[in-house]
């Protein structure tokens, strides 16, 4: 144990690290070897007076005989390694001690001396009921980003929205963005290029993402799709949060910079309850210890749910859990001013100020008929605000086409060419998707003219509501 002793306090001092090893529980009487006791026990009392660890230098001068090691491994692996070599030898100590005891008839000291040994155990693994860390003892840092105030490094973040508002598409340009090491929108600060990750089980890479990337001119060398796991049945969907590690070394092994999975709900397994906080955050906290260990962004994208009210962290579909984990939650949905623009709203951010809303556009390219974002200006509207507006929106908007597809029927006689409403409704100002929304709801039929081989498409109210009419 002296070699790994020597090893753990050469590590503290290399890595200027004694935070983990203090929050790991490890104490100087952990320590066999006399010299090794008093470097740590002088490591920590340095650290108390000075919010430091000492150099090499100091130790040398403080212990003239003490040789520090080179020692490539994770700083963790020697505190783990340290930590169970104790619990060890606390072990064998208590056995040699229990058997003395059983030699002189005595089985109650034996019995008690290993409890007494498994509680010490626990309390100096760290495994009691409460775990600390002193203040003193934490180092502070800032957060990083990749896009500040947006999408933050190491950490989680959510872009929510409903179906069909273009989430996937935004994120896309920023994947391109980052491959390419372009500046994102309003910005002209550029950076290096990133490896980008993307889980998906919604859009096929070949005639959906693929096309996008290119319509945003992404560098595809950068960008990789994890299509799953490998079996003898075939590539399987990958499963959270059971394949964890297996992402965890393809993050590490690509050295990618952001993982995009998109959406969340699809990859959890079928045990997991989306509605119940405790499940959701024995899948968040793994993700999250996967992007705080490797730095990696992990932007997972999910819809909205359908309740009406309340602010944007609360229409994310599943458990609140979701938002409160993640460190940025941004929010895509329909312009309140213009329909068919998007607006780009961040719902939650920790440490870094509210960045303003941002207006983009779906515009078409002829690159395999894919669109891209085409960022247009910034945006008065909230994400909470959105989320009103859209709600308010879609229901005036809806009533109001209602009412137009009731009145240009019932005046056909209960059918019009489909060609003739949708004219007459983008006269009236009448979206496409409102106007089949509508349609749905009216229950209005599409019939051939002339039969299955016949004319153009008509559409036909229910006798019922012509008789409402």
């Amino acid at each position: 144990m002296a070699d790994l002793a020597r090893a753990l306090i050469s590590k503290i001092i290399n890595e200027k690290n004694l935070s983990s090893a203090a929050s790991a529980g490890i104490r100087s009487d952990w320590f066999d070897d006399l010299e090794h006791r008093n470097a740590y026990k002088w490591i920590t009392a340095y650290f108390d007076r000075y919010g430091e660890v000492p150099t090499p230098q100091a130790l040398k001068h403080q212990y003239p005989n003490y040789e520090l090691l080179k020692v490539p491994e994770p700083y963790d692996y020697y505190i783990d390694k340290f930590r169970n070599q104790h619990k060890r030898a606390l072990a064998f100590d208590a056995l040699l001690s229990a058997n003395e005891a059983l030699d002189r008839d005595d089985p109650l000291r034996a019995l008690r001396i290993f409890e007494e040994t498994t509680h010490r155990a626990r309390m100096d693994q760290g495994d009691s009921d409460l775990s600390s860390v002193i203040a003193s003892a934490v180092q502070p840092r800032r957060v990083s980003w990749i896009w500040k105030g947006r999408i933050p490094k190491g950490k989680l973040a959510v872009v929510g929205g409903d179906a069909g508002q273009g989430k996937t598409t935004m994120v896309m340009d920023i994947i391109a963005r980052l491959s390419r090491g372009r500046a994102f929108p309003f910005s002209r600060r550029r950076r290096p290029s990133m490896k980008c990750l993307i889980m998906t089980a919604e859009d096929d890479p070949a005639d959906t993402l693929v096309p996008r990337l290119i319509a945003a001119g992404a560098d595809l060398d950068n960008v990789e799709f994890i299509i799953g796991r490998k079996s003898v049945d075939g590539d399987l969907l990958l499963s959270l949060p059971e394949d964890i590690p297996r992402i965890r070394k393809k993050v590490v092994d690509s050295g990618a910079g952001l993982l995009l999975i998109d959406p969340l709900n699809a990859f959890l397994n079928g045990r997991v309850d989306t509605y119940k906080d405790s499940d959701i955050r024995r899948v968040l906290a793994p993700l999250a210890r996967l992007a705080e260990e490797t730095g990696v962004a992990i932007v997972l994208i999910l819809h909205l749910n359908k309740s009406s009210g309340g602010s944007a962290l609360h229409r994310l579909l599943g458990s609140v859990g979701v938002g409160a984990a993640a460190r940025a939650v941004l929010l895509v949905a329909t312009n309140p001013e213009n329909e068919d623009e998007r607006v780009l709203a961040v719902a939650k951010v920790s440490n870094a100020p509210t960045p303003p809303s941002l207006v983009f556009w779906l515009e078409g390219t002829e690159h395999y008929g894919a669109a891209k974002a085409k960022w247009m200006r910034r945006s008065p509207f909230s994400a909470d605000q959105l989320v009103k507006s859209q709600r308010s929106h879609e229901d005036t908007a809806l009533g109001l086409a209602e009412k137009f597809l009731l009145d240009v029927l019932t005046k056909g006689g209960g059918r019009m060419p489909a060609n003739k409403i949708k004219a007459e409704a983008q006269s009236a100002g009448i979206s496409k998707a409102t106007l089949l929304r509508a349609k749905n709801s009216l229950g209005v039929k599409s019939l051939k003219s002339g039969g299955k081989e016949g004319g153009p498409w008509i559409w036909v109210l229910p006798k019922a509501k012509q008789n409402a009419a």
